[in-house]
């Protein structure tokens, strides 16, 4: 093999692997709009409200994951259990129910859901762009304060001598 065809072999690696990325990034998201918007009720009637609850934060943190990995450590089961366990004592405090909540909320959810994947590329274009902007800017010198002149002295230090 020519070192011209194992280059474009490799090239066409890097390629796919970026394209099958961008494919499971898209497929957790669409999976954790869907679940939003069409909750599936495959929990046994009397689950508890805290359970009910943690679907919330378990589903937003499935997207979030797909788009920025570093918050698949935030939106562990265990957090996302605590917060729907405050939350349904919350839910008692004011008669709210998780089902009620999805089903007057989904459409905005999804809205959020579907516009993080446009919103966080054109925000990092942006940064890189001032960045890039500032590189390229010459860096101006700090202004020199104008200092007092010292008294005129012979060179050497060799003026009158003091005694």
């Amino acid at each position: 093999m020519s070192e011209d065809q194992q280059n474009t072999d490799q090239t066409l690696d890097a390629l796919d692997m970026i394209g099958m990325e961008a494919m499971r990034d898209e497929a957790a998201a669409q999976a954790a709009q869907d679940a939003i918007l069409n909750p599936q009720d495959d929990t046994p009637p009397g689950m508890p409200a805290a359970d009910a609850w943690a679907q919330i934060p378990m589903s937003i943190g499935m997207f979030l994951g797909s788009v920025m990995p570093e918050l698949n450590a935030v939106f562990t089961p265990a957090a996302c259990t605590r917060w729907g366990s405050a939350m349904a004592l919350v839910s008692d405090k004011y008669g709210w129910s998780a089902e009620d909540t999805m089903a007057k909320w989904a459409p905005e959810i999804a809205l959020g859901i579907a516009t993080l994947p446009m919103a966080v590329p054109v925000y990092h274009a942006i940064k890189a762009r001032k960045d890039a902007k500032k590189e390229d800017q010459p860096k101006k010198a700090p202004e020199l304060t104008k200092q007092p002149e010292p008294e005129a002295q012979p060179v050497g230090g060799f003026g009158e001598s003091a005694g």
